[in-house]
């Protein structure tokens, strides 16, 4: 997580959203750790998803990014 500058995301290709990525402390035990009061959690309506588009900006400048398909993780 230290690593991380920035998350961006959008739902159905809709707005792109940025999360707050919480401050880290490498000197820490547990730089990684979430603390409980960061909001690392969305909610939408039932069956309203369809794909999700996440962008990862790491504190290099460089960027990853995916994209998840609903119907590509649907469990039979």
């Amino acid at each position: 997580r230290c690593g991380v500058y920035e998350i961006r995301y959008s739902v159905n290709g809709g707005e792109v959203l940025q999360w707050p990525v919480p401050e880290c402390d490498p000197a820490t035990a547990t730089p990684g750790y979430i603390p409980p009061e960061a909001n690392i959690y969305a909610s939408f309506p039932l069956k309203s998803v369809e794909n999700i588009a996440i962008e990862l900006l790491y504190d290099d400048l460089s960027v990853d990014s995916a994209t998840y398909e609903r119907m590509s993780i649907l469990m039979p």
